[in-house]
């Protein structure tokens, strides 16, 4: 007999919908699960099968061939561990087949108990696309993917919790449908800076325009100070920008029971330092964040372009005295970047903004504060 479990994955930071096929057959014993699975997947085999025994259940003595559906797509993690355990036991005989209408996802531990994994949100919204009804996954993150509304969410503890439930012996209770709300939190605030007018309001013209901005000086200036703080005053997240945020960070594995959902816009500093492949993540953790990018040489100018392009806010921190030449250079061939110097301020309607320092007589750079200074006028609030 060959069982269907449904179940899901994850595939860059989408999710995606898997059958898990459990096949026993004649032969010696044998356990092997195929479908490109990595390593964890492959480890599965144990822990699947401690799990069944020290549930008070019979693992079986065959040859046992598990796939995962699509084939073609590597699979990784530990999430297929429940599936896998109920596609064997529907398999032998041991329980019937669940629902069509129901998917499973979840680590086992040795004892049987559930334990999270990461992805749970997108994983449920890949449920919910796929037209399943009812979703079992463990307890910890039952909060997280009960935000996929269209969803029955079940928080299981353990197998024999779910086998129970199954067989009309227990009753659990789907999660309730969460309710987003903004947590009051301390957040760094500009009232803790002491000076800087001119910045201030620079960065208040950027945060309610939906302005990018560049700022250009040497360490100590308190350009990253600043940043920090412009998280404080941005409008607060959407749903669609929560949700959108908390898929990310739950694939990262950076949400819990007690916070499964980002309601506040993270901040990123990556060093400058940062290779093009962690800095693509890091602006995708930020995405409709706020993103502060510290560099002290000219090799990202290209990836600041392409940032630019794909954030509503961005704010790009230099800690450098060097190439900044180049730099102007290439701010003032980039489209729709406009470059505002101290001698001939003009502001534009446009969706970036660059503030570049004057050079003192001692080579070095002033700050921020004075950088602008010329165009304290525009950034200035109107006169009564």
């Amino acid at each position: 007999m060959v069982s269907r479990i449904r179940s899901l994955g994850i595939k860059g930071i989408g999710g995606y919908e898997v059958s898990v096929e459990c096949s026993p057959a004649q032969g010696l014993p044998e356990f092997q699960i195929v479908g490109l699975p990595d390593t964890a997947v492959r480890e599965a085999r144990d822990r699947v099968r401690a799990a069944i025994k020290n549930s008070g259940l019979k693992f079986p003595v065959s040859r046992l061939t598990v796939n995962l559906a699509p084939a073609d797509t590597r699979k990784n993690g530990t999430v297929y561990d429940l599936p896998v355990l109920l596609g064997i036991l529907a398999a032998t005989g041991e329980i019937k087949e669940p629902p069509a209408d129901c998917a499973f996802f979840g680590e086992l531990s040795l004892a049987g108990e559930l334990r999270p994994v990461r992805g749970a949100l997108p994983m449920a919204f890949a449920a919910q696309r796929a037209g399943i009804k009812r979703l079992f996954v463990p307890a910890d993150n039952a909060p997280e993917a009960a935000f996929a509304s269209e969803l029955e969410v079940y928080g299981v503890q353990s197998v024999t919790e779910l086998l129970e439930f199954f067989r009309g012996q227990r009753e659990i209770e789907p999660a309730p449908p969460p309710r987003i709300e903004h947590t009051a939190r301390r957040l760094p605030d500009f009232s803790e800076v002491k000076g800087q007018a001119n910045v201030k309001r620079a960065l208040e013209v950027a945060a309610a325009g939906g302005h990018n901005i560049l700022m250009v000086g040497p360490p100590g200036s308190g350009k990253s100070m600043l940043a920090k703080r412009m998280v404080s005053i941005l409008p607060d997240m959407s749903r669609e920008e929560m949700i959108e945020t908390t898929e990310i960070h739950s694939v990262c594995g950076l949400t819990s029971r007690s916070n499964p959902i980002v309601d506040t816009r993270p901040f990123r500093a990556p060093h400058h330092t940062t290779s093009a492949a962690a800095l693509s993540v890091c602006a995708l953790l930020a995405r409709a964040d706020l993103t502060v990018l510290r560099d002290e040489c000219e090799q990202l100018e290209a990836q600041i372009e392409e940032l630019a392009n794909e954030h509503d806010h961005l704010v790009i921190d230099f800690e450098t005295q060097y190439n900044i030449s180049r730099l102007a250079a290439w701010a003032e061939e980039t489209p729709g970047l406009v470059r505002v110097e101290p001698e001939t301020p003009e502001i534009a309607a446009a969706d970036r903004a660059e503030i570049v320092p004057t050079e003192d007589e001692d080579g070095g750079w002033a700050k921020i504060s004075d950088a602008i200074f010329s165009i304290s006028e525009y950034f200035a609030p109107p006169a009564e």
